[in-house]
């Protein structure tokens, strides 16, 4: 009798406590579950759930989807439309002073600006022109550049340096020139004089003459007759410078 009273009060502190601990997946504390489920030893934590003698994690509810969809501007968040984050646009640091025509600013400081790739020319510029911007120009005359001090005769300058001028070459006449004349510059023109050979020093000795550069005697003059004028009748002759009446030289019989 006493054995069977024992085994009712049991029973009834079974039902007892099965009416105060909800059933697994329900908010019952987790001290409660474990010793349920037989999980006590485990010690389960908060994000695990115990299935039976073994702890395990629960798993991740995934996002809840937003009904209706938002729009470009926002984003969805736990069930929920809410503006997009939008990050702050980064300033550029002013340059100061200003840059110069040349630079450009970056980050707070001047550097040189990149140089812009040439356009091209198409065709190919002849001799004489160059391409600028797309366009063939023609090139500039170039600036000689001086000597300094200036050259000297038979030299010429060039890049800044005395360089002996080259021989000009002779232009030829056609036809060639005749006897007495000369070719210059393509063309015949009379043959100069050569000047005489002077007397170094000069021929001072009464009776000699400068010839060929030497001091040579002078040639006794041949003396010259004199001559009438006018002219003699055809019966006179002339003689120093007078007519005269001719002598008549006899004929011997």
């Amino acid at each position: 009798m006493q054995l069977s009273l024992l085994r009712l009060l049991l029973a009834v502190a079974l039902l007892c406590v099965s009416a105060v601990v909800a059933a697994p997946g329900t908010d019952t504390p987790a001290l409660e579950r474990r010793t349920l489920d037989g999980c006590f030893a485990a010690k389960c934590s908060w994000d695990e759930t115990c299935k039976p003698a073994t702890c395990v994690k629960k798993p991740h509810p995934g996002p809840k989807p937003c009904h209706p969809k938002c729009g470009k501007t926002q984003e969805c968040r736990d069930g929920h439309c809410i503006k997009k984050y939008t990050p702050p646009v980064h300033q550029p640091k002013k340059c100061w002073p200003a840059c110069k025509h040349s630079e450009e600013c970056r980050d707070g400081k001047c550097v040189r600006k990149h140089a812009p790739e040439p356009k091209k020319c198409h065709p190919e510029c002849k001799h004489g022109f160059e391409c600028k911007d797309g366009r063939c120009v023609k090139k500039p005359e170039p600036v000689p550049q001086k000597c300094h001090p200036e050259c000297k005769h038979g030299f010429e300058c060039k890049d800044g340096r005395c360089v002996k001028k080259p021989e000009p070459v002779p232009q030829k006449c056609h036809p060639e020139c005749k006897h007495g004349y000369s070719c210059k510059k393509g063309r015949c023109e009379p043959t100069p004089k050569p000047e005489p050979l002077k007397c170094w020093p000069e021929c001072k000795q009464h009776g000699y003459e400068c010839k060929k550069g030497k001091c040579i005697k002078k040639d006794e003059p041949t003396p010259q007759p004199k001559v009438c004028h006018p002219a003699c009748p055809r019966h006179e002759e002339c003689k120093d410078g007078k007519c005269t009446k001719k002598q008549t030289i006899p004929v011997r019989t």
